[in-house]
């Protein structure tokens, strides 16, 4: 009984744009809360009415802690964001999942926006920490 956890808790979330398009759809939104350590999921498929403004999602299901900012791990296929490099999605203390990317030879990172992700696809998963 002792290795029983007393705060776990699974569900789903939903994903909203805030900025980069006007919807999305996504598919397996889902998370898992183990004392303050959330981990969400998502499997992003299409943004509405792209445009060049930044990516930002909200909806997380806790808010991060004050300057609690998580990286966690991409997985792209057919995004056109010019740049060979690696995309990232980070969870900021603001609540809102920002995507970035860098630039393979200088190592760069900038936002990723909403018209780079026509008719691509993108899952991710980041762990954060919540109060």
């Amino acid at each position: 009984a002792s290795s029983l956890f007393e705060d776990y808790e699974e569900g789903t979330w939903t994903p909203t744009i805030n900025s980069g398009g006007s919807s999305i759809t996504t598919s397996n939104a889902t998370y898992i809360k183990v004392g303050n350590a959330v981990t969400i999921t998502c499997n992003l498929e299409s943004i509405g009415t792209e445009n060049s403004g930044a990516l930002r999602l909200g909806g997380i299901p806790y808010t991060p802690i004050s300057g609690g900012n998580a990286r966690g791990a991409c997985a792209a296929h057919s995004v056109d964001s010019g740049h060979d490099g690696w995309i990232t999605a980070d969870v900021r203390s603001n609540g809102l999942i920002y995507f970035i990317e860098s630039n393979a030879e200088n190592a760069n990172w900038q936002d990723m926006s909403g018209s780079e992700f026509d008719n691509g696809h993108l899952v991710f998963t980041i762990t954060y920490r919540t109060s």
